[in-house]
């Protein structure tokens, strides 16, 4: 994992996650789950994604345009699980926050 920027973005971001719901104090134990499960869904396609990248480096370094759209595909993964996640915790904290400011 040594070089890899989006590693530490998500990172950054399931903190922010995991503080503003410990903050907001008001999440049940499956709303946590859901978080939780979001993030380690996050992470674990990241992951999924740097191994096909060490894979393909071990087949060959020059280009091949299979591997390359390989890893493309394997790099939308990881945007269409990342945004998917987003939009749980999205749900979830503006459903917290209403019960916090609407009577």
């Amino acid at each position: 994992m040594n070089g890899q920027s989006s590693y530490l973005v998500h990172f950054a971001a399931a903190v922010g996650v995991l503080v503003g719901a410990t903050l907001l104090g008001n999440f049940d134990i499956v709303r946590w789950c859901l978080l939780v499960l979001c993030i380690a869904m996050v992470f674990g396609t990241e992951i999924m994604n740097t191994a096909l990248e060490n894979l393909s480096r071990a087949v060959t370094l020059s280009y091949d345009p299979q591997i390359g759209r390989a890893l493309n595909i394997a790099s939308g993964a990881v945007l269409a699980v990342s945004f998917g996640a987003a939009v749980v915790g999205v749900i979830l904290f503006v459903e917290s926050l209403c019960k916090i400011f609407v009577l």
